[in-house]
């Protein structure tokens, strides 16, 4: 049984690295990825959940720190939907739904056309209180919950793009 077990291990690392598979985010100093990532300049973002946006963004994009020399520009415009889900009898809403939407852009930092524009939306969401500081400090972090969703996406995204770019 063991023997068998180790030849199927063989052969799935056998036909994984035969399919010319890599990660996407190899660790290391030779890191593709992370290196192109490093040169991504991130315009401003308007707005309160732009500012917050723009700092979970730079987090994941510049681990190690910003490249002085900038290869790329994301444009980034971020819009908001807040609706009201749960209605009780007495018209008071107990449940709301944030949606947020990201457009974004990447052009070559030397002006070339466009090397990809997409859009992500996500929608998270939260309780409605009694109190107007319970459902402030809710609808607060089902924000932070859909920038963290949002950027994440987005890393993963860019990360692809860039990869086949590279190719």
């Amino acid at each position: 049984m063991l023997l068998f077990k180790a030849f199927i291990y063989l052969t799935l690392v056998t036909l994984i690295t035969g399919c010319g598979f890599s990660p996407l985010y190899k660790t290391g100093k030779d890191s593709y990825i992370i290196n192109v990532f490093s040169q991504i300049n991130i315009l401003p973002i308007k707005d309160r959940t732009g500012q917050l946006f723009s700092n979970e963004i730079k987090r994941l994009l510049h681990p190690r720190g910003k490249s002085e020399k900038s290869m790329y520009n994301l444009k980034v415009n971020l819009s908001e939907i807040n609706s009201s889900l749960g209605v009780k009898k007495s018209a008071i809403a107990t449940r709301g739904n944030l949606s947020i939407t990201a457009t974004y852009s990447l052009q070559s930092a030397k002006g070339l056309p466009k090397i990809d524009k997409s859009v992500n939306k996500i929608t998270v969401s939260y309780n409605k209180f009694n109190s107007a500081w319970a459902t402030l400090v809710a609808e607060e972090d089902a924000r932070m919950r859909g920038i963290r969703a949002l950027a994440q996406e987005m890393r993963h995204h860019l990360g692809v793009v860039l990869k086949k770019h590279k190719s």
